[in-house]
């Protein structure tokens, strides 16, 4: 494990037609062998990208936890929980089972503060009393470039947690607490 390799950079991407926007990506610094599995999310309400690659066998370091944080915070009130860094390693297996390493994956709501999932069940919105966005180990995502079912499928398959399907609202919920489905 090559952890002092491991370099933070920032980086600017607008929303669609390329224009700036602070965000922050986590990558090694041009090191990253041709084995390397790679992660690329955009937050669909913030705007922002989080990258990052992992040699086989290298887990996530402090830096690249903290940057994974503060993407997946609460795009509400902007507080920053701490995620499961699991999640990263779930995320990877789930592009490479979908046959789509690399493919960016769009992030609806990842940490939730308390205060806001009260103020979403109070708007009518169905959300989980005890949710585990709450605890940092859920996701709603959807990938653009593939169907939404395949990419319920690809999280069923990791057996690592809950998966709950919305085709209506267009996204895959994916937790990393007992493995159940909805």
């Amino acid at each position: 494990m090559f952890y002092s390799r491991r370099h933070f950079l920032s980086l600017a991407v607008g929303a669609g037609a390329g224009l700036a926007s602070p965000l922050a990506v986590a990558s090694n610094r041009g090191q990253v062998g041709p084995r390397a599995r790679r992660l690329r999310l955009f937050n669909l309400h913030t705007h922002e990208a989080f990258e990052c690659a992992l040699e086989p066998g290298e887990t996530p370091v402090s830096e690249m936890l903290a940057t994974f944080n503060h993407f997946m915070r609460d795009h509400y009130c902007g507080r920053i929980g701490k995620m499961d860094p699991s999640l990263i390693d779930h995320l990877m297996t789930m592009t490479e089972v979908l046959e789509a390493p690399g493919e960016v994956i769009h992030v609806i709501s990842a940490f939730r503060a308390p205060a806001t999932n009260r103020m979403l069940e109070e708007r009518g919105k169905k959300v989980a009393r005890h949710s585990m966005h709450l605890t940092g180990q859920a996701i709603d995502i959807r990938m653009p470039d593939v169907a939404l079912g395949d990419v319920r499928d690809a999280a069923l398959d990791l057996r690592a947690g809950g998966v709950g399907y919305y085709r209506k609202s267009n996204f895959v919920h994916f937790d990393t607490g007992r493995v159940r489905r909805w």
